[in-house]
């Protein structure tokens, strides 16, 4: 199943283009910060501000004072494997070469919050962005390769929404770990660039140039999503990271049928999109 067709709050994700509006920070551990767990294959991207965020705070922290109304962004900190490829048996398609996306969410933010994730990779041979799917026989095979013990309990990206995050501190991280999958990417590709969305409750709405079907201005919403780079090793499946992630806002025209508007309050959990 598309991921745009699983959560009715998840329909503005999906009303999201292509174009990014550059604003990238580099971000890393290595920057300082709660200490989170890293294996050999582990990548961690902490909180990073970009100029387009609506207040100068980050996670409550910064100089600085809000405009009024606007309370503080929170971001969440990412730690993610680079994608792998497994080849499965899906019922009603055959054996497939799937990608998978091991992840885990890190809330330092101080209070507990709702994440409803959107992946989407690019690669460069198609102009197509691939949202993530679920497939519970892909999922069923990660698990059997990433979490034999099923200590982890890994989420897809339904399920990993039905709960708030918990609070993770400096003395005890809470991490909730989750996998995106796809069975759909261009295996002929050299490059592909992966989007995640839902990070963090940043966004900002601005006007377009084009107008609506009654003369309406076209209206654009940019949400504050994280942006990562993966090249394939040579003609193998092995895909790796390649440059720094950053932080971009992130938009295209806002489908005024949608279900869900943006919220007045973009801060507050229950009501992001």
């Amino acid at each position: 199943m598309p991921r745009s067709a699983r959560l009715g709050a998840c329909t503005l994700a999906a009303a999201l283009g292509l174009a990014a509006w550059a604003a990238p920070i580099a971000t890393g551990q290595d920057q300082g910060g709660p200490f989170i767990p890293k294996g050999p294959n582990d990548r961690v991207v902490a909180p990073g501000p970009s100029p387009q965020d609506p207040s100068p705070k980050l996670n409550g922290l910064g100089e600085g004072v809000d405009p009024p109304g606007i309370p503080p962004v929170w971001v969440l900190h990412f730690k993610f494997k680079d994608p792998r490829v497994v080849k499965v048996k899906i019922p009603g398609k055959g054996e497939r070469l799937c990608w998978y996306l091991w992840y885990q969410i890190y809330n330092f933010t101080g209070e507990p919050r709702q994440l409803i994730p959107s992946f989407e990779i690019k690669a460069d041979s198609s102009d197509t962005v691939h949202a993530d799917q679920i497939l519970p026989a892909v999922e069923a095979a990660v698990g059997r390769v990433e979490d034999p013990a099923g200590t982890d309990a890994i989420k897809n990206s339904v399920t990993i929404s039905q709960d708030l995050l918990p609070v993770s501190t400096t003395k005890l991280g809470r991490p909730v770990t989750g996998v995106a999958l796809w069975d759909d990417i261009e295996p002929e590709a050299q490059r592909y660039t992966l989007f995640v969305t839902g990070l963090s409750n940043g966004w900002s709405i601005a006007t377009g140039n084009n107008a609506g079907p009654n003369g309406e201005p076209e209206t654009i919403v940019r949400r504050k999503t994280l942006q990562v780079e993966f090249r394939r090793v040579g003609n193998s499946d092995r895909i790796e990271m390649v440059g720094t992630p950053r932080w971009v806002y992130r938009g295209g025209p806002l489908v005024t049928a949608l279900k869900e508007q943006p919220p007045q309050n973009p801060a507050d959990p229950k009501k992001m999109p």
